[in-house]
């Protein structure tokens, strides 16, 4: 999530990217209510509220609800932006996959 929210953020600014990325947590909590801790801020998607709780989040809506984030999140950029931020992210995101190789 850090890597996408520092590349978009180059193109997009913090304002906008806070936008986003709270419109798509808010509907992201609707079917992970487990995952209403989150928050966004000037940084990116904050897990601190999360962590406090998380021995109470069953892992089921961990291992859904976060990867429905980020997907959402790509794709929310991907449509404001006409596609043109998504090589760019979807690079980022590959680099990140090969480093831990």
């Amino acid at each position: 999530m850090t890597v996408v929210w520092n590349r978009a953020h180059q193109t997009l600014g913090e304002v906008t990217l806070c936008a986003i990325l709270d419109r798509v947590l808010h509907g992201a909590t609707l079917r992970f209510p487990d995952l209403a801790p989150l928050s966004v801020a000037g940084d990116g998607l904050q897990f601190g509220g999360l962590r406090r709780r998380i021995d109470a989040v069953p892992p089921a809506q961990l291992t859904a609800g976060l990867p429905y984030i980020l997907v959402e999140f790509l794709a929310v950029l991907g449509q404001l932006t006409e596609e043109i931020l998504a090589a760019p992210l979807h690079a980022e995101l590959d680099a990140l996959e090969m480093d831990r190789e």
